[in-house]
Formats: C-alpha cells, structure tokens, sequence
C-alpha cells in the first residue's frame, strides 16, 4: 500500500463512510466506543493486502465498518447479561423485603372491610 491510498482511506469523505456503516449498526454507540470501532476498521484495512486494487473501496470500507459493529453489539450485550448475572440473592431479598414493608404500610391503612375484601381477592 502506498502512502496516497492510506490518506485517501484516512480523507473525511471515506472516514463519513466507516461512521455511516457503524451508527446505522449501533445507533446509540458511546463516542469513545465509536472511536475504538473507526480504528479497527482502519486496522483492519491496512492489514489487507491488495485493498488499493479493490474496485469497491468505499463499499468494502462500510462492509467492514458494519461487521466490526455488529461484533461491538454482540459484546455489549453478553456485557449487560454478565452484569445482570452479577446480582446477589441477598439483593433480590432485599428487593423483596422492601416490596413487603411496602405492602405491610398500604394494608395497615386500609379498613378491616376493603382488607378482607383483599385478602379474599388475593386467593384467587
């Protein structure tokens, strides 16, 4: 690869190409994750023999950009299940209390009659 292919894929009008492939794939993607995406598809395109040939570039560019966004995705999520996985029991008894002290107060508020009522209802 020669140094006018490299900032020809480095100019904005390429660079707007790489960006529309990875906020069409991610629309809500953080700048900084935005950034680590933009240099693996220019990490990826220069460790691509051959590409200043390719007849596409732009269109091989947004392939790329895409794919790698789409793996960005599919890691943010297996992120948010770990985390979600993360949670204690004791968080979910606390949880749970804190939904029965709830309850407990509402009930104690309420007269004798409507509380039967309740607890009838409840049953069902």
């Amino acid at each position: 690869m020669n140094n006018e292919f490299i900032t020809m894929i480095y100019s904005d009008e390429y660079k707007s190409v790489v960006i529309k492939g990875i906020k069409r794939t991610c629309p809500n993607i953080s700048e900084s994750d935005l950034n680590d995406c933009i240099s693996d598809v220019y990490l990826t395109a220069l460790g691509t023999a051959g590409l200043d040939k390719h007849p596409d570039i732009k269109g091989w560019l947004y392939k790329v950009a895409r794919n790698i966004a789409m793996r960005h995705r599919k890691q943010q999520g297996v992120q948010k299940t770990k985390q979600f996985n993360e949670i204690t029991s004791s968080e979910v008894a606390s949880a749970v209390n804190i939904e029965e002290t709830i309850e407990e107060k509402c009930v104690a508020k309420i007269s004798p009659k409507i509380l039967n009522f309740w607890h009838c209802y409840r049953k069902i």
